[in-house]
C-alpha cells in the first residue's frame, strides 16, 4: 500500500517541492487532509500513512522506531526526485528526524527543511510516566487525559477496541525510543511549540538547535499540544515562508532565533 494516500496528493508532473507530513501518535493521514488547498500550487502535500491504520489497516502495527524507518525507507526514496521537506507533529517529529539521519547517512538527498511540531528535542528524552504497558482501563484513561481523543470514541467500547492497539503501538515507539548521538544534520530545523503545551513546554525544544549545523528557529504559537491544528493558518504561514525561502538558491541558513507568533497569521505566499 502506498506511503501517501492518492486523494491527498495533487497530480502534478513537476511540483517545486514535496512536503511530507508525519502524524502524531494514534493519528493517521486524515489529520492532514485539507492542507493541499491551503498551500501554494507549487508545493505538493504527501501524507505519511503508517501500517495498521487507514489504507494500511491490514498491515501489522509497528512497535519500534527502527521498524518504522525500515518501512518508510523503501517507499520514500523513489519520491525524492525533487526538493522536499518534512513536517512532523509529536511522534511524527521524531520519525521525520530519524528519516533525516537515515538519508544523510546513506548519501541520499536531504530535506530542504525539517519542521518539528510539539516535539521535544530527541536527546531530551520522554520525561512523562510510561503508559504503553498499562492495563486497558488505565491506558484508556491516560490517553483520554491527553485531550486528543474525542469523547464519543472514549465512551464507545467497540471504537476503543479498534483504536486502542494503534495508540498503544505508537506510544510504545515513543516511550522506547533511544536517541543516538550523531553528526548534526545538514538540514535547517524549525521547532513549533504551543505556549500552553503541558506535554512539551518551550524549554524542551531548545535542544533541537544542537541537532543541526544548518540553522535553527523556535516559533512559539498560541495553543496547547495540538496547536498545529487549532492554529493551522498561523502554522502554515510559517511553513510556507520557510519553504519558499529555502527554495531560493541564494537563501542562506537561518541563525538561531526564538520568535513569538501572536495571533495574526503571516501572509500565505503564492
Amino acid at each position: 500500500m502506498p506511503l501517501c494516500l492518492p486523494e491527498t496528493r495533487t497530480c502534478r508532473d513537476a511540483p517545486a517541492l514535496r512536503l511530507f507530513c508525519f502524524p502524531y501518535a494514534g493519528g493517521g493521514a486524515a489529520v492532514f487532509r485539507g492542507w493541499q488547498a491551503m498551500l501554494p500550487p507549487e508545493l505538493e502535500v504527501c501524507i505519511i500513512e503508517l501500517p495498521g491504520r487507514g489504507r494500511r489497516i491490514n498491515e501489522p502495527l509497528l512497535h519500534s522506531m527502527p521498524a518504522i524507518i525500515c518501512d518508510l525507507k523503501r517507499q520514500l526514496l523513489p519520491m525524492l526526485d525533487r526538493p522536499f521537506a518534512f513536517i512532523g507533529h509529536s511522534l511524527g517529529g521524531l520519525v521525520a528526524f530519524e528519516l533525516c539521519h537515515m538519508l544523510q547517512n546513506g548519501g541520499w538527498p536531504q530535506p530542504s527543511c525539517l519542521f518539528a511540531s510539539a516535539c521535544a528535542a530527541p536527546q531530551v528524552g520522554d520525561v512523562s510516566t510510561p503508559i504503553h504497558n498499562l492495563p486497558d482501563a488505565e491506558f484508556h484513561a491516560a490517553i483520554g487525559n491527553l485531550g486528543a481523543t474525542p469523547t464519543e470514541i472514549l465512551n464507545n467500547k467497540a471504537l476503543m477496541e479498534f483504536f486502542s492497539p494503534i495508540v498503544r503501538a505508537d506510544f510504545t515507539v515513543v516511550e522506547t525510543y533511544q536517541y543516538v548521538a550523531r553528526s548534526p544534520l545538514a538540514t535547517p530545523i524549525f521547532a513549533l511549540v504551543g505556549d500552553r503545551d503541558n506535554l512539551v513546554p518551550i524549554e524542551r525544544v531548545a535542544g533541537w538547535g544542537d541537532c543541526t549545523k544548518a540553522g535553527f528557529e523556535v516559533h512559539v504559537m498560541s495553543g496547547d499540544h495540538f496547536m498545529l491544528f487549532s492554529g493551522l493558518d498561523v502554522a502554515l504561514g510559517i511553513v510556507v515562508e520557510k519553504l519558499l525561502r529555502h527554495l531560493t538558491p541564494a537563501a542562506q541558513p537561518c541563525d538561531t532565533d526564538i520568535s513569538l507568533v501572536a495571533g495574526v497569521p503571516p501572509t500565505l505566499l503564492g
